[in-house]
């Protein structure tokens, strides 16, 4: 599977999540990969990640990357952490929450996202 498959597939299951209804805020979709191999695998997921993420942060959703390679971002709250790691490459899916806030905090168009969803102020 190449990048445009990957974003085109995760793109298809974006629209269907949305379709689950009011209570979707309780679920969680986890696309996982397989099939991928190579040498930059952890290259890919990340990339179809931040490609899509605006898209998704946009509808209210967060997209997250979990890979066997070292992930790019420390845990919140110990930099020794890194949470996103698994045996196998995936994408997840959720409703954004409000403690999601630190992790669009770098973009404002993330910020106005969160902002329009839970008219808070970001500071």
């Amino acid at each position: 599977m190449d990048l445009a498959g990957m974003m085109g597939g995760m793109r298809a299951y974006r629209r269907w999540f949305e379709h689950l209804g009011p209570d979707m805020g309780q679920r969680a979709l986890m696309v996982i990969f397989p099939d991928i191999h190579g040498h930059d695998v952890h290259g890919l997921v990340d990339s179809v990640q931040r490609r899509l993420k605006s898209e998704f942060v946009d509808r209210g959703l967060m997209i997250g990357e979990f890979h066997s390679g070292p992930p790019a971002a420390p845990g919140l709250h110990n930099a020794d952490f890194r949470p996103l790691r698994s045996p196998l490459p995936m994408l997840a899916i959720r409703a954004m929450v409000p403690s999601d806030l630190p992790f669009l905090r770098g973009d404002t168009r993330h910020c106005a996202a969160y902002r329009a969803r839970f008219g808070k102020e970001p500071r």
